[in-house]
């Protein structure tokens, strides 16, 4: 299995692509998704839904995009429906475009599924609720990847806003401690911006930092 990353759209944002040589999933499509697209052909690969770990505009901007192309199912986070009407999920701020109309569909809650694992395809990974960032953000985790897809969670020596409509620092911390960091030190930590990193390289840095 194999992630590979695409910095896309005005903030920027990682827009991630997952596949297993056949298939793929797309992961927060925040901007122009034309190198993916190219990608997805290049390769020879299926896409067979849209992911979202939240619904904040520049994870969005490039669905609509995406879904007219390809004609492709999004999934995104129950819990973040109370935001989406905010103007940090409709964009048209800060001189950025506001998010055009897409769509979707709700994410199976973590609790309603066994394990929190979910299948598409040949793809099997788990729903990790991890909010704090937004009310109902949410990471993927694919164990076969040691990797997990955790938007604006955890970053590479740093830690998500919490300051958003709806944020918390106690939930977004309480969802580093209690969540990422009970993931194996090796899995690999792709965030929703900036580089790549490891629970275990995180691990000291942030519980020194945060007291954990």
């Amino acid at each position: 299995m194999r992630v590979t990353c695409f910095e896309i759209g005005p903030m920027p944002t990682n827009c991630y692509v997952v596949d297993n040589g056949r298939e793929a999933l797309c992961v927060d499509p925040g901007g122009d998704p034309a190198p993916v697209m190219d990608f997805l052909k290049k390769e020879g690969l299926q896409l067979l839904a849209i992911l979202l770990t939240h619904r904040h505009f520049d994870h969005m901007l490039g669905i609509a995009a995406l879904q007219k192309a390809l004609e492709v199912p999004c999934l995104v986070p129950a819990g973040d429906s109370v935001i989406k009407d905010d103007e940090v999920a409709r964009g048209g701020i800060w001189g950025i475009p506001e998010v055009p109309p897409f769509s979707c569909q709700e994410l199976p809650a973590a609790k309603s599924l066994p394990g929190g694992v979910l299948g598409i395809g040949g793809f099997t990974f788990q729903i990790l609720d991890t909010p704090g960032h937004t009310p109902g953000h949410v990471s993927f985790y694919f164990p076969e990847a040691k990797a997990v897809l955790d938007g604006d969670t955890l970053f590479c020596h740093t830690i998500g806003r919490s300051d958003f409509t709806f944020g918390s620092q106690e939930q977004l911390l309480a969802s580093i401690r209690d969540v990422l960091f009970k993931l194996p030190d090796e899995t690999v930590v792709y965030s929703g911006h900036g580089p790549e990193s490891t629970i275990g390289a995180e691990k000291p840095i942030i519980s020194r930092c945060y007291g954990f």
